[in-house]
Order: C-alpha cells, then structure tokens, then sequence
C-alpha cells in the first residue's frame, strides 16, 4: 500500500504560493494557494471518452528514475508495508512543480539485512514535461528509512521547507532560496526519534507562524524488525505479517514555533498528550467546525481517531469520542490511513 497521498496531505494548508503548473505546454496544469491544488485545467494528453479517466505512465520519459524501496519481498514486519510519500512543491519559484521523493531501505529476507539504503530525491521541473534529478545539489539527499513528508514555510521567509518523517530521526530542511536547503532538525529542536508516520504544519494560536504536529505510528527498534516473522495465518492458508496489535503505540507530538527558527514541544501543555499511545498514521489541520481558528484530525489504524478541537488560543480539547469522528456508526474502529 502506498501512503503518498496520506502523508502528503497531512501537511495541512500549504504556504501560499504562486500559479505553478507541471508542464509548460502541455495537458496537466494546476494551480496552488494557500490551501489546496486545484484541477486540472488543460485537456488530458491521452484522448478519453466523457465517462472513462485513463492514465499513462510517462516516469521513465520524464526522467523520474528513482527506484523505492520499503524493506524485504517477504515484509515479515509492518514498516515493510507502508510505503513512503512525496510532495510536489515549487522549490525554486520558478512556476513549476518540482517533486521530492521519500525513500526507505531495502533488506534481504534470509538472512536478514540491510541490502541498500535508499535516498531521497529531488526533481526539478525542467518543462515541456521533462524533470533533472537535483537531489545532490539541493542537500536533501538523506539515506534515513523514510516515510513522509510535509511542506510549507516554517520561517517566514517565502520559501518553501520540507519536514520529513522517519523510522529513525526526523529531518527538517530549511529552503536558502537559492537552490539549496540546509537540515536543521536538531537545531530547531524537531528530530524527535521512533517511527514518525504523518505531519502537519499549521498555526494553533493564530500568531502567524506555523506550528508543528507529528504523527507516530509503532514503537520498536531496528532489531524488532530484523526479527520480524509473518507468524498470523490469514484463512487457515497465508502466513501474513501481523497487524500493530499487540505491539505498544507511538506518542505524538505537538511543536510550538518560536519565531526564531526552533521550536519547543508543549503537547502536554497544548492538551495533546496521546496517552493512548494509538497507532497514528496521517493528520489534517483544518477549521473543522468554522469557528475561525486551526482543529486536527488524526486517523490511527485500529484504534479511534481523534479530533482536536481547538478554543481559539492554541489549546485542544480531544473530542474524537462524543463528536462521532472517533470511530463508525456502530462503534468500532478503522484501519484509519488516509485523511485529507
């Protein structure tokens, strides 16, 4: 399963941007502000009828050639089968959507071990349809097990930044504006180990500069995944890789932004804590119920979802439970991956 869309769109609003399209000529254009891409507004390059949508894949052509990896063939543990995401952004304000790719590692199966770890990439719009891997010369080439990423302006400065989520330590690379970016996790007080699955970038108190809500997702090592055995018979048949019950859950975490480039952690004080520890994979911030300030929804996999209703001061109040967004119409919950 690929969660591209999931952990892309967990970015919340994007920073405002200018009209930027994928293809200078060609049949695929769209338009970005401050909250999301809008359609298409060219004809498709392959002919359709009105009722029937095709697609034709163009990566080679364009130049897209970066190979992905996410663990073994035989995914004897859960972080084999979650794939990793990808955000389209105009790094280079040029009016062109670029695209950075996040990578995992892949292993070998028996015995198990790390057969090669895979590296972020970054491609820049060239036009007419065509994309230049400069992963080498931007500086965002990391080799971490990556999952997710999430773009916006997280300094104020008019450029776009990406904050990528990890099995491992998180990374955060600060935009120059000049082509290049520069990784300031640590010193923005934002790497936060374990498995990070989701982000989102939003404003909680509204005082302009963008917060920061981190999804986790398992809690285990390396080595808890080089052990991993599909151990769960599916049908009396399959031996399957088993599901996160049973395994102890992540927290997630809350950032404040300083205005200074750092960040401080006040979840417990924001009304965050996932005292739960529930298996989070995405998030969405949004003005949920049109009272003017930020709220987030973060879906977890097999446990209730929650909703942070936000009081207009950058403080939350967990309503997941009594709003009926926590769980289905008769009670259980989901799977819960995707959100947007």
């Amino acid at each position: 399963m690929l969660f591209a869309a999931l952990w892309t769109s967990g970015c919340g609003p994007a920073p405002p941007a200018s009209t930027a399209k994928l293809d200078e000529h060609g049949s695929t254009a769209a338009t970005t502000n401050s909250q999301h891409a809008q359609p298409a507004t060219h004809p498709p390059a392959v002919s359709a009828t009105k009722d029937e949508a095709r697609f034709v894949n163009v990566a080679d052509g364009a130049g897209l050639t970066t190979v992905l990896y996410c663990g073994g063939l035989d995914k004897n543990h859960i972080l084999e089968s979650v794939g990793s995401g990808c955000a389209w952004i105009d790094f280079d304000e040029d009016g062109l959507l670029d695209l950075f790719l996040v990578n995992a590692w892949a292993l070998d199966d028996s015995p198990r071990r790390v057969r090669e770890k895979g590296r972020n990439a970054l491609y820049r719009n060239a036009g007419q349809g065509r994309f230049e891997d400069v992963t080498a010369q931007a500086g965002v080439g990391g080799d971490d097990w990556g999952c997710g990423v999430c773009a916006a302006d997280f300094d104020n400065d008019g450029h776009v930044d990406l904050y990528v989520t990890n099995f491992g330590p998180n990374r955060l690379y600060r935009n120059r504006g000049n082509g290049t970016f520069e990784e300031v996790a640590e010193r923005a007080g934002v790497t936060t180990h374990g498995w990070s699955a989701g982000a989102a970038f939003f404003d909680a108190d509204g005082d302009g500069w963008l917060d920061l809500y981190v999804v986790k997702y398992i809690d285990c090592t390396f080595d808890d995944v080089l052990r991993g055995e599909r151990t769960t018979v599916w049908q009396s048949t399959a031996k399957v890789m088993a599901g996160p019950f049973g395994l102890r859950g992540g927290q997630d975490r809350f950032f404040h932004n300083n205005r200074d480039g750092t960040f401080s952690d006040t979840t417990d004080q924001v009304g965050m804590t996932d005292t739960a520890e529930s298996y989070g994979l995405g998030v969405v911030a949004s003005d949920l119920d049109g009272d003017g300030d930020v709220d987030v929804y973060v879906a977890n996999d097999s446990n209730p979802n929650f909703l942070y209703r936000n009081d207009g001061h950058g403080t939350f109040t967990e309503i997941g439970g009594w709003s009926g967004a926590g769980v289905t119409a008769d009670g259980r919950p989901q799977g819960s991956m995707g959100v947007d």
